[in-house]
């Protein structure tokens, strides 16, 4: 698939090929669904359950608002984040709140189980004020602007296979969650 949109001019024979504009996906959540879910890998994952990271990135966007369970993948960036592959001020960041104990090492992060929660309160291709923003949607980005974070005491389900883009969670009663640590 070409990353241009072909224009022929009426007046000219000539044809356009403008490379600034590209298709965004829109992933809409199945109207059968309780339980939507999102897998991230770590340590995103914990960071967003905590309340820390309060965005998330991803090339597709969503009409979706509401609760959305945190799926730890099995997947894990730490050794990408150690080899400098994001952004110095993220590695900064969680390096002082490992220092002071307010976030666990890498090695400790859960994976491959459901972790906690958000509500999806917004999703925009606009500038966000965060740190965890990585910019715009001229720069391939959706901002998913998320609030009311909670991590479950105890991950649910161990073993989990998540999946891609947004899925749900069947297994889930959410009238009967278990708790949560904030």
């Amino acid at each position: 698939m070409s990353n241009y949109v072909t224009i022929k001019s009426t007046n000219y024979s000539d044809v356009l090929q403008i490379s600034t504009m590209k298709k965004i996906r829109t992933v809409t959540k199945n109207p059968q669904w309780k339980n939507v879910a999102l897998s991230v890998q770590q340590p995103w994952a914990s960071l967003i359950c905590s309340g820390i990271k309060d965005i998330e990135n991803r090339t597709w966007q969503t009409d979706y608002r509401g609760r959305l369970y945190i799926v730890a993948s099995r997947k894990n960036a730490a050794r990408r984040m150690e080899n400098g592959e994001f952004p110095a001020i993220w590695r900064t960041a969680i390096k002082e709140l490992q220092e002071r104990g307010l976030f666990p090492d890498y090695s400790e992060l859960p994976q491959s189980a459901v972790i906690g929660y958000v509500d999806v309160v917004d999703c925009t291709g606009e500038k966000v004020d965060s740190i965890w923003s990585m910019g715009t949607i001229q720069e391939g980005n959706i901002n998913w602007i998320l609030r009311n974070a909670h991590t479950f005491e105890q991950p649910l389900f161990p073993g989990f296979e998540a999946k891609l883009n947004l899925f749900e969670i069947p297994e889930l009663d959410e009238d009967n969650l278990p708790p949560t640590i904030l």
